[in-house]
């Protein structure tokens, strides 16, 4: 079954730019029989071309099924079927040359002229998107299943396993922002370097001397698809109501405002990350060429959490709810002392998450606890770092003495807790007069 499909329209009627203008729209007004027949076979996800007939005859722009099929509202007996735009092509791909491609030789794109919707092949999907991006390089196409990534790339398709933001990442995203909404509120000027939000991400430079190309950008949450315009409402409502004022005066709400999306977990999106493209330099370059990268995330210590997300990489332009959510965003707190107001804003990145990595540093263990000799019993690796806060000559004494405490009280094994308690337990007993004290005395 086809996972893409060629949709044509009228643009006097509505046009690929009225799409992006509307954010979603209804691909309705189907009669034509075996049209039909697609649109019902239509999936959520699934790829779509948009195609402009008339004068034009050119496929223009690529846009995504944001649906099931459901009716017709004009004509119930119909289906029709939710779509939204992903992204203009850079050039427009003319019938003409789709049909002297031997690539569609067969296709009903070239049997059958007035089918108004009509399905591709894996092969001629990607074939219409080679040829809209011959003239400047649009970014590779990037879609998400329930449990693949599909990526475009110059050597062929990509299927990655699709995944999500894994739980201690949120927690400890959640626990920058706390930290540094909290300093902004109270006038404390936010953080110095605000880890959470500003990650590496790693490029590939598609012939440089050196493969790779790295820039801090500052990326956040995404709200779930039908949620996108609650909270674009949210922020241009609290846009609007800081407008004529100093900025301080209205930071508190403008931070509520984030927060109230921030830290709902039941509707930010789990699966994708976000971030404008501020700079349209070599970052975007890359990603139009390559769109793979990694998002490596590093807290501050002592412990320092680390996680490395690999993503495929979605370039959305704007007009699109997922750019003008991101700009909102980002324009909510343009003004403001710890950002660098930008005049404008074109193309904005969706990681969609493959794999997230925990590459927090941790001790290597050795045949025993730092180093020593075997452990009566098993340590969990934050107890064995503990030790090495002991001198070096008493870690043997202290590890045994450690495990006596955990032995004669029934611990099969010695936790960070236990550690800590055995320790001071042992200090204070060091620590005791060798005689008994008086009473009175």
């Amino acid at each position: 079954m086809a996972s893409c499909w060629l949709l044509k329209t009228e643009p006097t009627q509505y046009s690929y730019d009225d799409l992006r203008r509307d954010g979603q729209g209804l691909w309705d007004g189907v009669r034509n029989p075996q049209a039909q027949v697609h649109l019902r076979a239509m999936a959520p996800g699934d790829r779509a071309i948009v195609y402009h007939t008339g004068r034009e005859r050119a496929a223009v722009g690529v846009a995504q099924v944001a649906g099931a099929p459901g009716p017709d509202p004009s004509e119930p007996r119909l289906a029709a079927v939710p779509v939204r735009p992903v992204a203009r092509l850079p050039r427009p791909v003319p019938l003409s040359e789709l049909k002297g491609d031997p690539v569609f030789e067969g296709s009903p794109l070239v049997r059958q002229g007035r089918l108004s919707v009509v399905p591709l092949s894996d092969r001629q999907c990607r074939r219409v998107l080679e040829l809209g991006r011959a003239a400047g390089g649009g970014g590779g196409a990037v879609r998400r299943g329930e449990r693949e990534l599909w990526v475009d790339l110059p050597t062929g398709p990509l299927r990655l396993p699709a995944g999500e933001l894994p739980g201690p990442l949120l927690d400890w995203l959640d626990a920058g922002r706390r930290q540094t909404y909290r300093a902004l509120s109270d006038g404390e000027g936010g953080a110095a370097f605000f880890a959470q939000h500003l990650p590496v991400l790693v490029t590939r430079r598609e012939g440089a001397g050196f493969p790779f190309g790295c820039a801090n950008k500052g990326v956040g949450y995404l709200p779930r698809p039908e949620r996108v315009e609650e909270f674009s409402t949210l922020y241009r409502q609290a846009a609007e109501g800081a407008r004529g004022r100093p900025a301080r005066d209205s930071l508190r709400e403008r931070l509520a405002a984030a927060a109230h999306f921030g830290f709902d977990r039941q509707a930010l999106d789990p699966r994708c990350l976000g971030t404008l493209e501020i700079f349209e330099g070599s970052t975007l370059e890359n990603l139009r060429r390559y769109p793979l990268a990694a998002l490596l995330f590093t807290g501050h210590g002592p412990g320092y959490l680390s996680y490395q997300v690999d993503c495929a990489v979605e370039i959305v332009e704007a007009g699109e709810p997922r750019f003008e959510f991101l700009r909102l965003a980002r324009t909510l707190f343009e003004y403001d002392g710890f950002h660098i107001a930008q005049p404008r804003f074109r193309y904005a990145y969706v990681f969609w998450v493959s794999e997230a990595r925990d590459k927090t540093p941790h001790r290597v263990r050795a045949a025993g606890p730092c180093g020593l000799g075997p452990a009566a019993l098993p340590w969990d690796d934050a107890a064995l770092a503990s030790l090495g806060g002991v001198p070096t000559a008493a870690r043997e004494e202290a590890r045994r003495a450690v495990e006596g405490y955990a032995g004669e009280r029934g611990f099969p094994r010695v936790t960070l807790e236990l550690a800590v308690e055995a320790l001071r337990a042992l200090r204070l007993a060091a620590s005791a007069p060798s005689g008994r004290a008086t009473e009175g005395g």
